[in-house]
């Protein structure tokens, strides 16, 4: 039964590091342009529970907003104590947030501050 907490723990453990990891390099290339780019490169909103972060990611000079999947911006947001993300964000409000919940571990695992 300890194994099976230890392993999940870990489980745990590594889940959050990895979407700190992702969240930190995404704020880390904020603003990046091999060229001339329009707009804010990061964008807090909703009383710092949500950023926007743009950059160049196939350094064509410009911040690609279509196709969506494709897009140079990235959202994160705190709904509900839940990290979200969409890729090709313009605002923080609208639907097709994807929740970064796991559930699977028989607890609520949220942000805390």
């Amino acid at each position: 039964m300890r194994s099976g907490t230890t392993r999940r723990q870990l489980s745990l453990e590594d889940e959050i590091w990895q979407r700190t990891y992702t969240v930190a390099k995404h704020l880390q290339r904020a603003g990046y342009c091999h060229g001339h780019c329009i707009g804010e490169g990061l964008h807090l909103a909703e009383q710092g529970q949500c950023v926007i972060v743009q950059w160049d990611g196939n350094n064509n000079g410009v911040w690609d907003t279509i196709p969506a999947k494709e897009a140079d911006q990235t959202g994160f947001r705190v709904k509900d104590n839940v990290l979200e993300t969409l890729r090709g964000a313009t605002s923080c409000q609208g639907k097709g947030w994807e929740k970064n919940d796991r559930s699977q571990y028989g607890t609520h695992h949220g942000v805390y501050r």
